[in-house]
């Protein structure tokens, strides 16, 4: 199988999600294979898999029929198996609903969005969704203390309520521009589009608040943020570090 994400690390164990609908973990050590675990996945998916996620003794990943998977970290018993966004239309192309995307944790529910589908938190303790949202994405999304923002397939990026999931603003002045994963840097939401401008959004009000062309391509990989520095690397192994 192929490798198409990269790996999740904790307490001695590597995390990894396998392009062939399996999800498995290694010790760190020597390599052992500690488990594995499979999911149904439909004939036609986009390319690329969902990073895992480890957090305490959970894994978590998301899967290509739009399921997100709670594993125990140990031996890879699953605690929760949930759909986030059911498949529907008549044709394969009309079907796709990926987990493209990594799932982010926060506050104890992880939060997934689909292709073709939704978004929506998922309690980390019961599996139990609390809300979803028609939006299709497969680049992610980010999140803050109160709401969560994706970039959509169609190049918009919307704000919507972690508690309540109702849609704060949609801004789609970079609509077709094959967005990046977003990343909350501050009071500021960035985005790279496909030729590599990097776009500072209002967090509270969705406004434009400036751009740079730090980037010499498209972005796919997730933005890192530490502190006040915004680290992208673009689809040509270029990195750049900017400041809010």
């Amino acid at each position: 199988s192929e490798v198409l994400a990269p790996p999740a690390i904790s307490g001695g164990v590597v995390g990894v999600r396998m392009a062939d609908r399996r999800a498995g973990a290694f010790q760190a050590s020597d390599g052992t294979e500690l488990w594995s675990a499979e999911q149904q996945v439909p004939k036609l998916s986009l390319r690329g898999t969902a990073k895992p996620v480890i957090v305490g003794d959970i894994a978590l990943c998301g899967f290509d029929n739009g399921r997100v998977m709670a594993l125990s970290l140990k031996d890879g018993s699953t605690l929760w198996d949930v759909v986030v966004a059911p498949p529907s239309g008549k044709s394969e192309v009309d079907r796709l609903n990926d987990v493209e995307s990594t799932v982010k944790v926060v506050d104890g529910d992880v939060y997934a969005v689909t292709f073709q589908g939704k978004a929506a938190p998922v309690s980390r303790e019961t599996g139990q969704v609390i809300w979803t949202r028609d939006v299709s994405s497969y680049s992610g999304l980010a999140a803050d203390n109160e709401s969560v923002y994706v970039t959509s397939s169609t190049g918009a990026l919307v704000k919507i309520g972690r508690r309540n999931g109702i849609e704060a603003w949609k801004q789609e002045v970079l609509e077709h521009r094959r967005l990046s994963p977003p990343a909350v840097v501050g009071s500021l939401v960035a985005v790279a589009d496909l030729d590599g401008y990097v776009h500072f959004f209002d967090a509270a009000s969705g406004e434009l608040a400036g751009r740079i062309h730090a980037l010499g391509e498209r972005e796919t990989a997730t933005p890192l943020v530490v502190d006040d520095l915004l680290i992208m690397m673009d689809d040509d192994g270029r990195i750049v570090a900017l400041r809010a």
